[in-house]
């Protein structure tokens, strides 16, 4: 939880909470109760992106496995379970237009091979210029 008091500060950002879906800020209990059940859940990553040695944006990947379908029978005859991802990403203030974003998103799609996420999928709001 050492980047606690960051992603609470990202979090509180006015630009996040315009671009977010709940369109509130959070208090430090909130969001110490929400950090903790993020991390006990393994159905969701956390990750901060870091240029440089600094912290710069988050990236979560919320993973759902979907109910397994005749079109994933592999070629020896096994089912294999198809698991999606819902990305969540967000920069710092200071750090935003410097184009990270991109490679924010490039990096979740690395992580997401790496742990067999078949597809990500994302909620942007129309007004979001991200």
């Amino acid at each position: 939880m050492k980047d606690a008091e960051l992603l609470y500060e990202w979090k509180n950002d006015k630009e996040t909470i315009e671009n977010s879906i709940s369109k509130r800020g959070v208090t430090m209990e909130e969001h110490l109760n929400w950090l903790e059940k993020v991390i006990e859940n393994p159905m969701r990553r956390l990750f901060i992106l870091d240029v440089d040695g600094i912290s710069v944006g988050q990236l979560r990947l919320d993973l759902e496995v979907l109910p397994m379908v005749e079109a994933a029978i592999t070629e020896n005859r096994k089912m294999q379970e198809i698991v999606t991802a819902e990305i969540s990403y967000g920069l710092g203030a200071e750090y935003r237009g410097k184009g990270l974003g991109r490679i924010l998103l490039e990096q979740a799609e690395v992580l997401a091979e790496k742990i067999s996420v078949s597809s990500l999928i994302a909620e942007v709001l129309p007004h979001n210029k991200a």
